[in-house]
């Protein structure tokens, strides 16, 4: 995975703060766009590519966590960073528990912002990887049928073709079938592939 740009979005509806934080953020060497309001922003971007947030806490329009909340759905998660000038050390707790990746008070350290911006991206970047191996994965698994992913599980424990056949209580024959179609939808040449992408599928998370 090439990515040239590194994007960053900055939510907050505080026109001269948003600008300043614009300004800090590009003279980095970051790609920066920003918004004044949550709704505008998850009207116009889709992630398709490593990316990381900077977000004020407290929007006119919506309180800026729930933003963690809104994106915990979608299949990546990119790292956010909030911001506040009201020093809510509950607030900055909470908020890390939910999986914020920092929170900074206000008035902010530039140098301290940028610092935390370039792990988050570091951390984006290795989320995105993920979520894309995830799909790969998720496209492989559903080439298979029922029978097909039963055949694959069996195989990625180790068993044997007279095994699985015992098992799933069919033939041999019809066993070898199933195999050779699971290894070919897999593209997969050996066993050892097998059970490595089972081991993938547990590491992603997938339960397919």
């Amino acid at each position: 995975m090439t990515i040239s740009v590194k994007q960053i979005y900055v939510i907050d509806d505080d026109t001269s703060s948003l600008e300043a934080i614009e300004w800090v953020v590009t003279n980095a060497g970051y790609a920066v766009n920003g918004f004044l309001n949550l709704e505008t922003f998850l009207k116009h971007v889709n992630f398709t590519a490593p990316c990381a947030l900077i977000v004020d806490v407290h929007l006119k329009d919506a309180l800026g966590l729930s933003l963690l909340e809104t994106l915990r759905t979608r299949p990546y998660l990119p790292p956010m960073i909030f911001i506040t000038g009201f020093g809510d050390i509950p607030m900055a707790v909470n908020a890390l528990k939910d999986g914020a990746f920092d929170f900074i008070e206000k008035p902010i350290d530039n140098a301290h912002l940028l610092n935390r911006l370039a792990a988050a991206y570091l951390e984006s970047e290795a989320r995105f990887q993920l979520h894309e191996h995830r799909q790969i994965l998720e496209v492989k698994i559903e080439r298979l049928t029922n029978r097909e992913r039963e055949v694959f599980f069996l195989l990625s424990d180790g068993m044997g073709n007279k095994h699985i056949a015992r098992e799933l209580e069919l033939s041999v024959k019809t066993i070898e079938f199933h195999r050779k179609n699971v290894m070919e939808k897999l593209e997969a040449t050996q066993l050892n592939e097998i059970v490595q992408l089972r081991r993938q599928l547990r590491e992603t998370g997938i339960n397919p």
